[in-house]
């Protein structure tokens, strides 16, 4: 007769302390080998603990991805400023230097 295992893991809906990021444990609260999950809605996490008493997260691609849109946009709007500032020469041409 076969049993049926039921896997059990720490586990969390709760939001970190800026509502935008999932309440992770403390290296304190996890082993070794240990997986929790943060299941809340927009906040959904697995973490780890290595073995340097680090605690990792792993989160969802689109979450990366809508990251990595975000600092892109971040950059640009920097990059534009930074560009609004230069000074064009007296024939409102701008020198780019030698080519």
């Amino acid at each position: 007769m076969s049993k049926n295992w039921k896997l059990i893991h720490i586990k969390s809906k709760q939001r970190g302390e800026d509502e935008l990021s999932p309440k992770l444990p403390t290296s304190e609260q996890l082993e070794y080998g240990e997986i929790a999950i943060n299941y809340g809605h927009d906040i959904e996490t697995i973490a780890i603990r290595n073995d340097n008493d680090e605690i990792i997260k792993f989160i969802p691609e689109h979450k990366v991805i809508e990251y990595v849109d975000r600092r892109i946009a971040e950059v640009v709007a920097l990059m534009e400023k930074q560009a609004s500032k230069l000074e064009p020469d007296d024939d409102n041409s701008i020198d780019s230097g030698e080519y």
